[in-house]
């Protein structure tokens, strides 16, 4: 599959990435802002990932700290202040999202049933604040 050998075509040339917004396409011409134009066979749009959470308060999104891209969660899933609530799913990772979000939901599971506990509060906030900085 073209997933499997994208890395090696890079490093062969045969795709290029190119940052720099489109100004105008014209057939296989592709002209960019600054100034360069270049023949392409496909444009893929690496549009970002931005990480949007309206369904949660305002209370919510404060205490977990909500950025642009980050929650500031314990293993991006519980917070020590708000005991009965915990996210899977929200991190930006490379790779298949699918299979870590079905461990972070077991593992909620598993927390919530009392079959296994998180640290102390202390911990939890103490790996927090190491990815913060």
């Amino acid at each position: 599959t073209f997933g499997s050998v994208w890395l090696q075509n890079v490093k062969d040339g045969r795709i290029r990435a190119m940052v720099a917004e489109i100004k105008e396409v014209e057939g296989t011409k592709v002209h960019l802002t600054n100034g360069a134009t270049v023949e392409v066979d496909v444009i893929i749009m690496g549009t970002g990932y931005e990480l949007h959470t309206p369904f949660l308060s305002r209370d919510i999104r404060s205490t977990i700290e909500v950025s642009r891209d980050f929650v500031h969660m314990y293993q991006r899933t519980f917070h020590p202040d708000l005991p009965n609530f915990a996210c899977v799913g929200l991190f930006n990772q490379f790779g298949p999202y699918f299979p870590v979000m079905e461990l972070q939901s077991r593992w909620v599971s598993m927390v919530w049933k009392g079959v296994t506990a998180l640290p102390s509060r202390e911990e939890q906030l103490q790996s927090i604040q190491h990815f913060k900085e």
